[in-house]
């Protein structure tokens, strides 16, 4: 008979602060969960961060380190790494130089790459595939790499081969589709009535035409009514079981946004078990309380219960087979910081972070990279 999966290995969890606490090292090493995030609560400096991946990696040695490096506001590791543009910077480009954009956003996602892997993560939650439209909630804004499928198609999947390019797995997001809900999902459970046809048509273009190349798909904590006016996405079967994987054949990992956001509503653990129910592969626990990671390690096993060791078999290979490849120790970080070869694209980058594209655009290209 095959071995049940062990319940940590859907979890995604975080930390309280820049240390391992006692009771972080008790629950590391007897949960052993699939990841652990860091957030900025996390994060002081990049020697501490080694530190502190290592100690997790001491304690549990198969969890993979994860992320959000989108770049622009939401860019949790800051100097001396290489600060990033914000998607929409790619896209003011590639309305006058597609070509440039595209090679730029392409070196830009590989550099961001190569710097985490060498301080040992192993996932990045980006790129953000969602179309902003005008009358939106802002919580997308200038994370998106552009208003329209076809630019946002090609940029972000530029930006995802360069990040995977250096072995770091990237999360696009957020399924199936953020940028028409007029709420902020941290905040309060969004309702988009977007219709079968648009989403088809061009919500989710991005995600149909990179579908081979995305190993992680983040779900998105809202309501879309035309697909399941019941249930948040996160939750719901349909869309993740009919609509991500059947209709549109996505094999990689379901990963769940934040458990604790607003959107959702009950207890820590039947948002867990929910999420698993209803197609989940990874449960983000992002707030860093140890009862949150307990009841949704609760959830878990609850959800699990009602699985056969088929399904059990077919979830713990799927999540073998993608983050096998993304557990990192952390390495020589400083030398891959510090390349002098890298000077060029981080000027050129450093002009799309400060907006300084000029009265050519093209003119952050002015060196050779």
């Amino acid at each position: 008979m095959t071995e049940s999966i062990h319940p940590g290995r859907y979890l995604v969890t975080s930390l309280s602060g820049l240390t391992l606490s006692a009771e972080e090292k008790v629950y590391l090493k007897a949960v052993k969960p699939a990841g652990v995030m860091l957030f900025s609560r996390n994060i002081r400096d990049l020697e501490q961060v080694t530190h502190l991946i290592e100690r997790i990696r001491h304690y549990s040695a198969d969890t993979v380190l994860w992320i959000d490096q989108e770049g622009g506001r939401v860019q949790r590791l800051g100097h001396p790494l290489t600060p990033l543009p914000a998607a929409e910077q790619f896209a003011k480009l590639y309305r006058h130089a597609p070509m440039q954009a595209r090679y730029l956003a392409e070196q830009a996602g590989a550099l961001a790459g190569r710097e985490l892997k060498s301080l040992g993560f192993g996932v990045n939650c980006a790129p953000v595939l969602d179309i902003p439209a005008p009358q939106a909630d802002p919580v997308i804004g200038n994370r998106a790499f552009g208003r329209d499928a076809h630019t946002i198609t090609d940029l972000a999947g530029a930006w995802l081969t360069g990040l995977q390019s250096a072995g770091v797995m990237g999360v696009a997001k957020h399924f199936p589709g953020h940028g028409d809900a007029l709420v902020d999902s941290h905040l309060a459970l969004p309702r988009v009535k977007t219709e079968i046809g648009e989403l088809r048509q061009k919500t989710w273009v991005p995600y149909v035409q990179l579908i081979k190349q995305i190993q992680g798909i983040m779900t998105a904590h809202l309501v879309m009514e035309n697909l399941d006016p019941q249930h948040p996405a996160t939750w719901s079967s349909v869309v993740l079981k009919d609509w991500l994987r059947g209709r549109l054949g996505y094999t990689g990992l379901i990963v769940s946004d934040a458990l604790e956001m607003g959107a959702l509503g009950g207890s820590m653990e039947d948002r867990a078990a929910r999420a698993i129910r209803a197609g989940c592969d990874q449960l983000l626990v992002c707030s860093g309380r140890r009862n949150h990671m307990e009841q949704a390690l609760c959830g878990v096993v609850q959800a699990l219960g009602e699985k056969s060791q088929s399904e059990q078999q077919s979830d713990g290979q799927r999540m073998e087979r993608i983050l096998s490849s993304c557990r990192f120790s952390p390495g020589n970080w400083q030398k891959v910081v510090e390349d002098p070869a890298q000077e060029a694209l981080k000027e050129s980058l450093q002009r799309l972070v400060s907006h300084d594209l000029g009265r050519d655009p093209t003119e952050v290209l002015h060196r050779k990279l």
